[in-house]
Formats: C-alpha cells, structure tokens, sequence
C-alpha cells in the first residue's frame, strides 16, 4: 500500500561514458508510468552512473547488446550495477542464466576488482546450485576459458608495479578458476604451494593463502587432510588455526566430510 517516489535517471550507452552522452532524470511517484525522451541513442542503461536505489529488468536485445559493449560504453559502477541486477533477476526466476553467462563474458578483460569480485563467485553457485551433471563438462570448459587469460596474464605471484587492486583479482581468478572450473593446472599448482605453505607460511602471498589451502583440499586425500588437521593444532596464529579448520569442509572424499562432521 506504500508508495515511494523514485528518482531514476537514464543515459545513453550508445557513446563511453567520457563522451558524456545524455542523460533525463525523471521522479516515479506512481505503481506504473510512461516517459518519453529525446536523444537517448540505444542501448540506454537505466540507472546512470549507478547511482539510483532501484533494480533494472533489462530486455534480453538491451542486455546482448550490453554483452558486447559494457567494458567501453559503461563505467565500472554501471558495470557492478548491471552485473547484480541481472543475477537479481537470475535469481528471481526473471532472466535466463544464459543470458547472464554472456554478460559476463563480456567483461572478460575487465581487470578491476569491483567488478571481477561481482561476477566471479556467481559462477561457483551456478556451478553447484544451476548445472546439472549432464552439462558440468561443458560448463567447466567455459569457465576455463572465460578466466584462463586473466589468471595467465596475472600468475600466483606478486610483481612489481601492479596495481593495490591485483592481488584481489588474482586470489578470486584463481579460485574460481579451480572451484568453478575445476583447471587441472591451477589445482596442482594449489597443491603444490599448500606443501611450500605447510612446511614455511612465509612461503606464499599471503592474499593467496586461502585460495591455495581450500583448492588444495579439493581434490586432496587422507594424508593431506591429515596434514591441515595436524596444522589447526600446531598454528600460532587465530588465522592460521581457521584457515585450515575451515578448509576440512572443502575436501571432497564423502568420507573426509564425514570425518569433518564427527570432529566438528
């Protein structure tokens, strides 16, 4: 019964956002209005700059066309916003998580952290929660090769000069890369830093510590499980201690959840 009155404001996408193409501002103060505007070159994003508190259910033509353009034509808070509108109404049975995919898609060379950071664990809970057994194959594939570049042009290790934002979009590239795509490259690498990080913690980044422990325990066995168990008693340090206990619950042997369900 409770009407609220809405500012919303509209710009055209036809044109990047530093060419200051047009934007009309308008005030819903009704359940249902119609505006006309002028100048408004399509594709429009309907919450310029980002700023309004409202969701956008775009057309699925406005949103293929935002697939192919956003990294140019909109700025990294209209990117942010696009992307959780969308998976809002993913998520609401609104939009097809297809065309969600290849929004996402779009935003492949986008190496901002806001923006990486929105995207990328969406695709562990489509992951678990969206793809059937019949598709996991190929869903996997599409994730390897959406974030392989990325993780590629990034590596596991620190270098001089990137940005303060890299190592954030490396740890969340990497883990999704290995959870969400299961890359048999990354998980041995994380296999192989969680040996160096066990026996020297000092051995790693440590924004990768998480990432490498629980992509670790993924596929890990019996003695590693033993080894991070063995780990939560030794620690020094509270972040030390949960990092591996919360990394048995990552294991992936029915009979090491067990095993985690009676310790725990």
């Amino acid at each position: 019964p409770e009407l609220w009155q809405i500012p919303v404001c509209l710009r055209s996408a036809a044109t990047g956002p530093a060419e200051a193409p047009p934007t009309q501002c308008v005030l819903l103060t009704e359940r249902s209005q119609t505006f006309k505007f002028k100048n408004l070159a399509p594709p429009v994003n309907a919450n310029a700059g980002s700023k309004g508190y409202y969701r956008v259910a775009y057309a699925p033509p406005v949103l293929s066309a935002f697939s192919r353009d956003a990294e140019t034509k909109l700025t990294p808070a209209e990117r942010v916003g696009l992307v959780n509108d969308d998976w809002a109404m993913v998520s609401a049975g609104i939009s097809p998580v297809g065309d969600y995919l290849s929004l996402v898609e779009g935003l492949k060379s986008d190496r901002r952290r806001a923006v990486v950071d929105t995207y990328a664990p969406r695709l562990e809970t489509i992951s678990m929660n969206m793809v059937d057994d019949s598709r996991r194959i190929e869903f996997q594939a599409w994730v390897r090769a959406l974030l392989r570049p990325a993780a590629q042009e990034m590596g596991w290790q620190a270098r001089p000069g990137e940005s303060v934002e890299a190592p954030g979009v490396r740890a969340t590239v990497l883990n999704t890369l290995g959870r969400a795509g299961r890359d048999p490259e990354v998980l041995e690498s994380a296999r192989k830093l969680a040996r160096q990080y066990l026996a020297n913690p000092l051995a790693i980044d440590p924004s990768l510590a998480d990432t490498v422990v629980n992509l670790a325990a993924l596929e890990g066995d019996a003695t590693l499980y033993d080894e991070f168990l063995a780990a939560t008693r030794t620690s020094k340090s509270p972040e030390v201690y949960y990092r591996f206990l919360f990394s048995l619950a990552h294991f992936s042997d029915p009979a090491l959840l067990t095993k985690t369900l009676e310790y725990a």
